[in-house]
């Protein structure tokens, strides 16, 4: 199963390869979808472009809301998750109308501190690591974690069912 999964793979590479190539100017599936089918069957992939955006977005701002909410339950963000991810959403749309020059320099910062935040982590995790205070899970104690058995039951659950 592996090697055909490797084989799919290494087939949408060199079919990537092959598009990069030939179409060098940008508007990406839209243009080439355009060029070989046809204007409707173009427009498909662009109402699937933008359909695979916006879910992208609000599942991603979603989960940042409840990131947060998580992080600090005494503070009130977890009562105004929804209007907090409304907003970051409008905020979004409003950097994105922009353009794309004023929409790089909109979402630089947050991507910089974000960068910025995972070196750090790594970095103090490792001095920790060599100055020999960083904490140790103790992976033997399993008591009261759910083990495999209980956790397939809820994982298959919360796949094949909206109830989770």
């Amino acid at each position: 199963m592996t090697g055909v999964i490797l084989f799919v793979m290494l087939l949408v590479v060199l079919s990537y390869r092959e598009v990069v190539t030939v179409y060098t100017r940008a508007g990406g599936s839209y243009v080439v979808a355009r060029e070989n089918f046809g204007p409707r069957i173009a427009q498909v992939a662009a109402v699937a472009l933008l359909i695979d955006y916006v879910v992208t977005v609000a599942v991603q701002i979603a989960a940042g809301t409840a990131a947060v909410a998580s992080a600090f339950p005494s503070s009130p963000v977890g009562r105004y998750a929804t209007p907090i991810s409304i907003g970051i959403i409008l905020l979004m749309c409003f950097g994105n109308l922009r353009g794309i020059r004023e929409a790089g320099k909109v979402f630089a910062l947050p991507t910089y501190l974000f960068s910025g935040s995972i070196i750090l982590m790594i970095v103090v995790g490792l001095v920790r690591e060599v100055a020999g205070n960083l904490p140790q899970q103790n992976v033997l104690h399993t008591a009261g974690l759910i083990t495999p058995a209980r956790a397939l039951p809820i994982m298959s659950r919360c796949f094949w069912s909206t109830s989770c």
